[in-house]
Protein backbone atom coordinates (compact mmCIF):
# COMPACT_ATOMS: atom_id res chain seq x y z
CA UNK A 1 0.00 0.00 0.00
CA UNK A 2 1.98 3.45 -0.97
CA UNK A 3 1.39 6.64 0.50
CA UNK A 4 1.26 9.47 -1.17
CA UNK A 5 4.11 12.00 -0.63
CA UNK A 6 3.63 14.31 2.75
CA UNK A 7 1.11 12.16 3.97
CA UNK A 8 2.07 11.28 7.64
CA UNK A 9 1.43 7.51 9.50
CA UNK A 10 -1.41 6.92 11.89
CA UNK A 11 0.72 4.86 13.84
CA UNK A 12 4.35 5.98 13.63
CA UNK A 13 7.16 3.22 12.88
CA UNK A 14 9.31 2.08 16.13
CA UNK A 15 12.59 1.29 15.13
CA UNK A 16 14.81 -0.81 16.84
CA UNK A 17 18.39 -1.11 17.08
CA UNK A 18 19.91 -4.34 15.95
CA UNK A 19 21.82 -5.73 19.18
CA UNK A 20 24.74 -7.12 16.85
CA UNK A 21 24.54 -3.31 15.77
CA UNK A 22 25.43 -2.01 19.24
CA UNK A 23 27.43 -4.59 20.58
CA UNK A 24 29.42 -3.63 17.90
CA UNK A 25 29.62 0.08 18.33
CA UNK A 26 30.31 -0.24 21.95
CA UNK A 27 33.24 -2.68 21.23
CA UNK A 28 34.99 -0.38 18.74
CA UNK A 29 34.62 2.65 21.58
CA UNK A 30 36.56 0.38 24.05
CA UNK A 31 39.42 -0.21 21.09
CA UNK A 32 39.43 3.49 20.01
CA UNK A 33 42.00 4.53 23.26
CA UNK A 34 44.29 1.20 22.29
CA UNK A 35 44.21 1.74 18.47
CA UNK A 36 44.76 5.21 18.59
CA UNK A 37 48.03 4.78 20.52
CA UNK A 38 49.21 2.18 18.41
CA UNK A 39 48.89 4.46 15.67
CA UNK A 40 50.89 7.01 17.40
CA UNK A 41 53.28 4.80 17.98
CA UNK A 42 53.58 2.92 14.80
CA UNK A 43 53.82 6.75 13.43
CA UNK A 44 56.69 8.04 16.12
CA UNK A 45 58.48 4.84 15.11
CA UNK A 46 58.51 5.33 11.37
CA UNK A 47 59.54 9.30 11.82
CA UNK A 48 62.07 8.49 14.80
CA UNK A 49 63.87 5.74 12.01
CA UNK A 50 67.06 6.74 11.10
CA UNK A 51 66.99 5.04 7.55
CA UNK A 52 63.99 7.14 6.90
CA UNK A 53 65.31 10.11 7.98
CA UNK A 54 68.38 9.71 5.88
CA UNK A 55 66.53 8.82 3.32
CA UNK A 56 63.92 11.82 3.76
CA UNK A 57 67.04 14.64 4.01
CA UNK A 58 68.19 12.85 0.54
CA UNK A 59 65.16 13.20 -0.68
CA UNK A 60 64.09 16.67 0.66
CA UNK A 61 67.85 17.80 -0.80
CA UNK A 62 67.05 16.50 -3.91
CA UNK A 63 63.64 18.20 -4.37
CA UNK A 64 62.03 14.88 -4.90
CA UNK A 65 59.59 14.48 -1.75
CA UNK A 66 55.69 13.16 -2.37
CA UNK A 67 52.98 15.47 -1.77
CA UNK A 68 52.34 14.51 1.72
CA UNK A 69 55.95 14.41 2.57
CA UNK A 70 56.07 18.17 1.76
CA UNK A 71 53.01 19.31 4.23
CA UNK A 72 54.82 17.08 6.72
CA UNK A 73 58.35 18.84 6.54
CA UNK A 74 56.84 23.04 5.95
CA UNK A 75 54.37 21.77 9.21
CA UNK A 76 56.93 20.88 11.48
CA UNK A 77 58.92 23.69 10.18
CA UNK A 78 56.46 26.27 10.70
CA UNK A 79 56.20 24.33 14.74
CA UNK A 80 60.03 24.46 15.06
CA UNK A 81 59.94 28.15 14.07
CA UNK A 82 57.21 29.68 16.41
CA UNK A 83 58.48 28.30 19.21
CA UNK A 84 59.84 31.15 21.40
CA UNK A 85 63.40 30.98 21.84
CA UNK A 86 64.01 30.45 25.44
CA UNK A 87 65.63 33.67 27.32
CA UNK A 88 67.29 33.76 30.93
CA UNK A 89 64.74 34.11 33.41
CA UNK A 90 64.82 37.60 35.36
CA UNK A 91 65.13 35.42 38.56
CA UNK A 92 67.97 33.69 37.35
CA UNK A 93 69.47 36.65 36.03
CA UNK A 94 68.78 38.44 39.74
CA UNK A 95 70.19 35.21 41.45
CA UNK A 96 73.48 35.34 39.37
CA UNK A 97 74.08 38.98 40.70
CA UNK A 98 73.44 38.59 44.46
CA UNK A 99 75.52 37.72 47.11
CA UNK A 100 75.16 34.76 49.77
CA UNK A 101 73.78 37.07 52.44
CA UNK A 102 71.33 38.03 49.65
CA UNK A 103 70.67 34.82 48.65
CA UNK A 104 69.74 33.79 51.79
CA UNK A 105 67.73 36.06 52.88
CA UNK A 106 65.73 35.81 49.50
CA UNK A 107 65.19 31.98 50.13
CA UNK A 108 63.88 32.59 53.28
CA UNK A 109 61.19 35.07 52.03
CA UNK A 110 60.54 32.08 49.33
CA UNK A 111 59.92 29.79 52.49
CA UNK A 112 57.30 32.32 54.15
CA UNK A 113 55.43 32.57 50.90
CA UNK A 114 55.46 28.86 50.04
CA UNK A 115 54.29 28.18 54.21
CA UNK A 116 51.71 30.61 53.66
CA UNK A 117 50.07 29.30 50.37
CA UNK A 118 50.14 26.28 51.88
CA UNK A 119 48.17 27.25 55.16
CA UNK A 120 46.09 29.09 52.89
CA UNK A 121 44.92 25.82 50.85
CA UNK A 122 44.57 23.64 54.26
CA UNK A 123 47.76 21.92 54.14
CA UNK A 124 51.50 22.17 56.33
CA UNK A 125 54.28 22.36 54.89
CA UNK A 126 57.45 19.57 56.56
CA UNK A 127 59.44 21.80 58.54
CA UNK A 128 56.69 24.21 59.83
CA UNK A 129 56.67 25.14 63.11
CA UNK A 130 53.14 25.99 63.07
CA UNK A 131 50.10 24.12 64.09
CA UNK A 132 46.95 23.57 62.37
CA UNK A 133 43.85 23.54 64.96
CA UNK A 134 40.56 22.84 63.50
CA UNK A 135 37.32 23.35 65.19
CA UNK A 136 33.75 23.08 63.66
CA UNK A 137 30.65 26.08 63.97
CA UNK A 138 27.14 25.66 64.47
CA UNK A 139 26.64 24.66 60.88
CA UNK A 140 29.12 22.12 61.05
CA UNK A 141 31.65 23.78 58.12
CA UNK A 142 35.27 23.36 59.75
CA UNK A 143 37.16 26.41 60.77
CA UNK A 144 40.96 26.17 60.41
CA UNK A 145 43.53 28.37 63.20
CA UNK A 146 47.34 28.23 62.51
CA UNK A 147 48.48 28.85 66.00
Amino acid sequence: MARRVGSKDSKPRKRRMDEDLMRSGQETGEQEPEQQESLRAFMAGILNDEEYRNSFRARAKSERLTPAETMLLVEFGLMEAQKPKRSEDMTQRTLKCLTTDETRQVAEACRIMIRAEARANGRQEPGDQVRRYVTRNLVGEEIATWR
